[in-house]
């Protein structure tokens, strides 16, 4: 198999530290504000789309970490 001379150890530490860099790249505390300006995002104010979005995070959270995943063993 082409796959099996990876270290899968090596491949599992990089796919986390590159979804916690992401994390804290898109927080808040650095770059999230001028991010969503830059894409016309707004917060959503009402508890329907708040709501909404605790519902859908956690999905796009594993989409997220999946990407890196593929992302380090290219």
């Amino acid at each position: 198999m082409i796959l099996s001379h990876l270290n899968y150890l090596a491949v599992a530490v990089s796919t986390l530290a590159y979804f916690a860099l992401g994390s804290v790249w898109f927080s808040p505390m650095l770059f999230s504000k001028s991010w969503m300006a830059g894409h016309n995002i707004t917060m959503p104010t009402d508890e329907v789309a708040k709501k909404e979005m605790r519902k859908t995070m956690p999905k796009m959270m594993l989409i997220t970490l999946i990407a890196c995943f593929v992302a380090v063993l290219a």
